[in-house]
């Protein structure tokens, strides 16, 4: 199903290229708003979520590394960063391709399941990430609680890692204009 979907979004990308160079010749562009909203396609939206799972990861490593060297001020600097980013991420991505996906793919049984239910996981994942933030912004990260906080930093980002290995190989092929996925 990954690999029809990823050839799909290839020859719909060209295709929105193509509508670009259309622009200039006054050619009419193809329908890239999704059915019954304003929520449009972006072509550069997978690069840009890539971006920041990229920014995500990063932030986590910095947190370990502040937290594993006992400069706990800078631990909760980088993970309020790391809070901005993903709330920002996990908004947008609600919006601009949950949200974008289930309105293009009304019809399709299998897609609607597939962005349903990894739309309820990112939210069970989102929960239990600010669950987490919100305990160590309210307690602090302290040489007393630093191995457990260490532990639980390393269980987030093993699950956040995971989900985004999946998004990025198996959900964001399937984000493409909505004429391409009629």
């Amino acid at each position: 199903m990954f690999k029809k979907l990823r050839k799909r979004r290839a020859e719909a990308l060209s295709d929105v290229e193509s509508s670009r160079e259309g622009i200039a010749t006054g050619m009419p562009l193809p329908a890239s708003i999704a059915p019954g909203t304003e929520i449009q396609f972006h072509p550069d939206l997978i690069a840009r979520f890539n971006g920041h799972h990229a920014s995500l990861r990063k932030l986590l490593e910095i947190v370990r590394a502040h937290a594993m060297d006992n400069k706990f001020a800078e631990a909760q600097k980088s993970l309020q960063s790391f809070r901005n980013v993903l709330s920002a991420h996990l908004l947008e991505e609600n919006v601009k391709l949950y949200t974008y996906m289930a309105k293009c793919l009304v019809g399709d049984p299998d897609s609607e399941g597939l962005i349903t239910g990894m739309k309820a996981e990112m939210g069970r994942i989102g929960t239990g990430v600010m669950h987490f933030l919100n305990k160590y912004r309210d307690a602090g990260i302290t040489p007393f609680n630093k191995a457990q906080f260490l532990g639980e930093l390393d269980a987030i980002g093993a699950t956040l890692a995971e989900r985004m290995e999946r998004e990025e190989t198996s959900l964001y092929s399937m984000y493409m204009p909505p004429d391409a996925l009629a």
